[in-house]
């Protein structure tokens, strides 16, 4: 059974979590312990990295660090960050459907404008990692529909709980419209906290 050593990061291997196998620092593949030579992390390096060939110490090291920031520790920390993503996207579903419900745009817009193009401008800016992480944001119309849908009921149901809470005022008022409907507008006025 081989070891690992510290020379191996020069070639691009940090020590893999079993102790046992050499993993790279930039596809982040395992290699087998037998592999755990320096010919055979050459040949990974210069056949899977080619333009990490000759590169400095340093450059290794600083991935070596991105590599451990971005790896969960066990399975309960990857489910949390799991589910902290995807919390996420479905934040980001909902503050997109209010701007859309406030622009008075259609549902469909979400997925046929506004996510394609955020998708673009994150690719060029931040670049694909983080791109792919915007796709997983929920935008489809019948979406869309649901979330503004889950926000009026909210608001219609904070409303209730704060006229349930002190005395209001309602003020009705009817009027016609261009082809003779009849509507009926009603406004209520309440004291919301202190005076």
């Amino acid at each position: 059974m081989r070891t690992y050593l510290e020379s191996y990061l020069n070639l691009g291997f940090m020590e893999g979590t079993d102790k046992t196998r050499p993993e790279c620092v930039i596809c982040r593949e395992k290699l087998a312990n037998d592999s755990m030579k320096p010919c055979k992390m050459k040949r990974h390096q210069q056949t899977m990295h080619p333009e990490t060939v000759g590169r400095d110490r340093d450059f290794f090291i600083k991935k070596q660090q991105l590599a451990k920031a971005n790896k969960p520790m066990d399975i309960r920390t990857a489910f949390v960050r799991a589910g902290s993503d995807v919390q996420k996207a479905t934040e980001a579903s909902f503050e997109c459907a209010l701007l859309i419900a406030k622009a008075k745009k259609p549902h469909n817009i979400g997925e046929q404008l506004i996510k394609p193009a955020c998708i673009k401008m994150v690719e060029k800016l931040c670049g694909p990692q983080v791109a792919e992480k915007l796709k997983t944001v929920p935008l489809s119309n019948n979406t869309v529909k649901d979330r503004i849908d889950k926000m009026a009921s909210n608001c219609e149901l904070q409303l209730l709980e704060k006229l349930g809470k002190g005395p209001f005022a309602i003020q009705l008022d009817e009027t016609t419209t261009v082809a003779d409907e009849a509507v009926l507008i009603v406004y209520v006025q309440y004291i919301d906290g202190k005076i």
